[in-house]
């Protein structure tokens, strides 16, 4: 029996051993994983960041490109114009703005997306896909402002109503997405609110656009309210 003691006690060290070895592999994966996930959250915070001014500066344009169209709204005066490029009045066409998706694809190729709030993923994946449209939109934009419609007097009306038509579908989903954005900010606001600080444009656009929802929720709770008193 005392023989077989120090047997015992050499299998119980060498399965101690055995069992904090795989609890340290196990820290040291664990830790490699919170610093990727660490990483992935910093470069797509980052990433939607400057994508949502990319659809800020998108946004303004088209509003240019907008009022110029309103000189050329009538048949008569649209005669009057060389083509289609003149109005959108950039070179390159239309194509102003350059989304980034590097981050966002990273993030579907790692196997940590179990790790990331499932409300976070959702943000996301909407997000992007709107991106996205927007992306292939200003493609289409780009092959009308560059095609023989746009100079062709036949056809330059045909051109015209599609030009407009596509870019109120841009700004539909600029609108869209100003609302996606702003609940980043609203959610994880120790992570957006200091990227809008920095960015004095960006942060007075932000704040006109929170103070004007404001203002319309408390107009829509009064009306509620008074609607209520005459029930």
């Amino acid at each position: 029996m005392k023989k077989t003691v120090p047997y015992v006690y050499e299998f119980f060290v060498v399965l101690l051993g055995v069992y904090l070895a795989f609890v340290l592999t196990n820290w040291h994966e664990q830790q490699k994983i919170n610093k990727e996930i660490k990483q992935i959250y910093d470069e797509i915070n980052e990433e939607i960041f400057n994508n949502y001014q990319e659809v800020y500066s998108l946004n303004r344009k088209t509003r240019n490109s907008f009022a110029k169209f309103l000189k050329y709204e009538n048949k008569e005066t649209r005669r009057e114009m060389k083509n289609l490029f003149n109005i959108v009045g950039e070179e390159g066409g239309i194509d102003f703005v350059q989304f980034r998706f590097f981050a966002f694809e990273k993030l579907n190729k790692m196997n940590i997306s179990n790790q990331i709030p499932r409300d976070y993923i959702f943000k996301l994946k909407k997000f992007y896909a709107a991106i996205k449209n927007i992306d292939e939109v200003q493609k289409q934009i780009n092959s009308l402002i560059f095609s023989p419609m746009c100079v062709d007097n036949k056809q330059i009306d045909v051109a015209f109503a599609y030009l407009m038509a596509i870019l109120w579908q841009q700004q539909s989903w600029c609108f869209s997405l100003e609302e996606i954005f702003n609940s980043f900010p609203k959610e994880y606001p120790d992570i957006y609110l200091e990227k809008i600080q920095r960015d004095s444009i960006i942060n007075k656009h932000y704040r006109n656009l929170k103070e004007k929802y404001n203002n319309n929720f408390n107009a829509y709770r009064r009306n509620n309210i008074i609607s209520s008193l005459h029930l």
